[in-house]
């Protein structure tokens, strides 16, 4: 969990037909998690991509498909920031004020049949 400070963190995603990662406020309870969180996501489906944020979506065509994303959580500044970890290229970059003092959370899924590996 996360409140002050900057964070990264990088997701494999090469090979994924479906997935999505980023940042979730974090809920109250469990009980209707969906509703109670806000999030700022990349969605990735048979390589097309769709950034979301309280439920909005963007338009985003990527040169080339990413294999490795990193993801950038600057809490102070109000920003979640998606790179292609391997080329360092911008992807998207979330600005919004509601973020400062919120407590973040990590949210990702990679399709059925993956692990996930924490250092």
């Amino acid at each position: 969990m996360f409140s002050s400070g900057r964070h990264f963190w990088d997701v494999i995603v090469g090979g994924k037909r479906v997935w999505f990662l980023g940042v979730s406020s974090k809920p109250v309870n469990f009980k209707n998690v969906c509703e109670q969180t806000r999030r700022w996501q990349i969605w990735g489906f048979d390589g097309k991509y769709t950034p979301m944020s309280r439920s909005k979506c963007y338009p985003l065509i990527l040169s080339e498909r990413p294999t490795r994303i990193r993801i950038f959580l600057n809490c102070e500044g109000g920003q979640v920031s998606f790179f292609d970890a391997r080329t360092a290229g911008p992807i998207r970059t979330f600005s919004d004020a509601s973020l400062v003092g919120e407590t973040l959370l990590p949210c990702f899924s990679l399709s059925e049949g993956t692990s996930v590996t924490l250092p």
